[in-house]
């Protein structure tokens, strides 16, 4: 019982150490989650795409990074860099290992197409989404139908 508590002991102070907590700092999800953190308390988008971008650069082709730095440029209005992220990240895209659902790519993209006044991509993508929504996250087909639907008439 002494030896279980020492070494539980030891786990906790190495866990808490300077040196294990900028190995955490520094890890891509440690970065995305100060992303979002950055984002939503203090609205700053050039400090949150200095994180995605160190990520990005560090793993090229992590989904989670390119979906939310598409996402941050697309609010700036950058739409083709929004773009070319959201085709990135649906090309290495594997979602049973990232967590990042291919309808939800397939919506984003099919929203900075029609940004960029590529209307009928756009409703193609939308169409596109909503098919893999049905399947991969039913709580949102009928926002992706709304936009779908919107998307043919404009």
């Amino acid at each position: 019982m002494k030896r279980i508590l020492t070494l539980t002991l030891l786990a906790t102070t190495l866990a808490f150490s300077p040196a294990c907590a900028q190995k955490m700092s520094s890890s891509p999800e440690y970065k995305i989650q100060k992303a979002y953190e950055v984002l939503n308390e203090e609205n700053d988008t050039e400090k949150a795409l200095d994180l995605l971008d160190e990520v990005i650069d560090e793993i090229p082709d992590h989904a989670g990074a390119l979906l939310l730095r598409g996402r941050v440029l697309g609010s700036t209005g950058e739409y083709g860099k929004a773009l070319a992220d959201f085709n990135a990240a649906i090309k290495v895209n594997k979602p049973k290992k990232t967590g990042v659902l291919s309808s939800t790519l397939h919506a984003c993209r099919a929203q900075a197409l029609s940004d960029l006044d590529r209307d009928e991509e756009a409703a193609d993508e939308y169409k596109m989404a909503l098919e893999m929504a049905r399947k991969d996250n039913p709580s949102v087909v009928q926002n992706i139908a709304f936009d779908y639907s919107r998307s043919l008439f404009f």
